[in-house]
């Protein structure tokens, strides 16, 4: 599937492309993973329509969804994101997992969920088929730490808001991945893609790269 690159410069490049050579865990501090959060959100900033973000997403947003979780050694996303995502194995295809070979992540792609009360519903896919690679942790600056003493060096968050707000404030993220899509939700939606407590200070990003497909706005920044 192709974009078109608007920033910093013009050309045509697939979503192959774009999520490849990211080298996330070559920038890994030695306490935590490095840490990208990947998100979608509407023209007026909410992150959900009818409470999900599925309806904002068109064919381009999904493949560069799968296409970065191959450069992570896993994903690292909230439980109530989990509940109401229904989440399966990270990894959907063949060529996906022989992406993540070539790109040299963890072969295996953890799936790590943060949660305090640890209650998670048993039939949501991630569990029946995937068991073996779901990590739970209740705080998110041990777990994170723990994490990287065990030789995990990168992880993709997907949210929800709240676990972003989170790792802002913990200023523990490297680079933010923000979709734009061409709709405006209203009023009715209440959620933006960072949702709790006052950040304790603003987080300033830095724009590496801009990308459109179907009218949909692909942003790479790196946070200062």
């Amino acid at each position: 599937m192709e974009l078109r690159r608007l920033f910093p410069d013009q050309a045509a490049v697939s979503v192959d492309e774009l999520a490849s050579g990211l080298c996330f865990g070559d920038r890994a501090p030695a306490d935590r993973p490095y840490i990208a959060v990947n998100m979608v959100s509407s023209a007026d900033g909410k992150a959900t329509l009818a409470g999900k973000t599925a309806p904002m997403s068109a064919p381009p947003d999904r493949e560069l969804f799968h296409h970065l979780r191959t450069q992570a050694d896993g994903i690292l996303v909230g439980a109530e994101t989990v509940r109401v995502e229904r989440y399966g194995p990270v990894t959907k295809t063949s060529e996906l997992q022989a992406k993540r070979e070539r790109e040299g992540v963890r072969p295996e792609a953890l799936a790590v969920i943060a949660t305090r009360s640890r209650a998670l519903p048993d039939d949501i896919a991630l569990f029946t088929r995937a068991p073996e690679s779901v990590r739970l942790i209740s705080n998110v600056a041990a777990g994170l730490a723990e994490l990287r003493r065990e030789g995990i060096r990168s992880l993709l968050c997907e949210g929800g808001p709240t676990l972003n707000a989170t790792l802002f404030s913990e200023r523990v993220v490297d680079e933010l991945f923000l979709t734009i899509a061409p709709t405006v939700a209203g009023s009715g939606e209440a959620l933006t893609i960072v949702e709790g407590l006052p950040l304790p200070a603003r987080v300033e990003l830095e724009l590496l790269t801009v990308h459109e497909a179907g009218g949909h706005l692909f942003m790479r920044y790196r946070v200062s």
